[in-house]
């Protein structure tokens, strides 16, 4: 499930991660969703597509949102074919609806890697809930998203980018 290369690195995870967040606030700020996993997506009868679950709407850079996205909604092998050319078209679109215009992909593809720590903390909280706390996602859902997240993690190099 979790790469091998990251079994000794819990506390290199969480102090990336806390770097992750506040790097997350130094950039351009938008509103974010925050936990953007597939169980909070729906489709309308028209075919487009929505969040639910606002509750932990703030407000930080887009990359965290996308990160969180694209490493919980894609297979492995998926995320490894796809994010770079997702992440262009995002890149396409955010500027197309009067984002920022000189954002490029460089730049893009660093604060991607760099924000994939946030899903992973939310998803280790998930499945390490106390005995006294509901179960808030089965734990094969739970153990999905951690496999495809701390894959992330490794093929990204995101250690070394944060």
């Amino acid at each position: 499930m979790v790469p091998a290369q990251l079994h000794s690195k819990g506390p290199d995870l969480w102090a990336a991660a806390m770097r992750s967040l506040e790097s997350n606030i130094r950039e351009p700020l938008t509103v974010l969703h925050s936990d953007v996993h597939l169980n909070n997506w729906y489709v309308t009868g028209e075919g487009r597509m929505g969040l639910c679950d606002w509750q932990l709407m703030t407000r930080g850079n887009w990359a965290l949102d996308v990160a969180y996205a694209l490493s919980s909604a894609l297979t492995v092998d998926d995320r490894r074919a796809w994010e770079r050319e997702l992440i262009e078209v995002y890149l396409d679109q955010l500027k197309a609806s009067g984002g920022p215009s000189d954002l490029d992909f460089d730049q893009a593809w660093t604060l991607y890697r760099q924000q994939v720590f946030h899903g992973l903390i939310f998803w280790l909280y998930t499945i390490g809930h106390g005995a006294l706390q509901p179960a808030m996602q089965p734990d094969a859902v739970s153990r999905i998203n951690l496999e495809r997240m701390t894959n992330a993690i490794v093929d990204l190099e995101s250690l070394d980018s944060i």
